[in-house]
């Protein structure tokens, strides 16, 4: 992972692990049979200044579908559907 993983998070079947790498400033999607990273997003909040952006706290809907994010600082959250990343 980036640095300092805050929190992870398990997708309800299992497939993915999503990590929210606060001072990495990025969530990481890992697959955790291959250990291999199928995506990093990374948030840009209007009108927020980069340095508070830092994602510090994941959950993902019981249905699978939506991955609520908390990023920091920034007091704002992201929404992130789930099979797009």
């Amino acid at each position: 992972t980036q640095a300092r993983p805050r929190h992870v998070e398990f997708t309800p079947d299992g497939h993915e692990l999503w990590v929210a790498d606060e001072a990495g400033q990025v969530v990481e999607v890992i697959d955790p049979a291959s250990r291999a990273v199928r995506a990093t997003l990374s948030f840009a909040p209007p009108d927020t200044a980069a340095y508070k952006v830092m994602p510090c706290g994941i959950r993902v809907t019981a249905d699978g579908r939506l991955a609520v994010i908390a990023l920091g600082r920034s007091n704002h959250v992201a929404l992130v559907d789930v099979a797009k990343h």
